[in-house]
């Protein structure tokens, strides 16, 4: 029983798992970027547009101009980032 806690202590304590903790805080504190910043960051419009077409970054429009802002969640932004 300890030596699987210590094990489970250990994971916990390793830098990836600390990464992907990143996208699933952001989540959970309903972080979200623009659309000209979520591009940047994925890599391109082009690119986040497929993202949003997939069902990879969900995106709100809150007002229901057409020229409303977008709102790309800031998780699934992250968890497609391009380095």
């Amino acid at each position: 029983m300890s030596r699987s806690l210590s094990e489970n202590i250990e994971r916990l304590n390793r830098p990836e798992y600390r990464l992907e903790l990143i996208p699933t805080t952001l989540d959970r504190l309903g972080v979200v970027f623009s659309k000209t910043v979520a591009a940047r960051i994925v890599g391109g419009r082009g690119k986040l547009s497929k993202l949003i077409e997939q069902g990879m970054v969900r995106v709100q429009k809150k007002a229901s101009k057409q020229n409303g802002k977008w709102y790309c969640n800031g998780g699934d932004v992250i968890r497609h980032i391009k380095l």
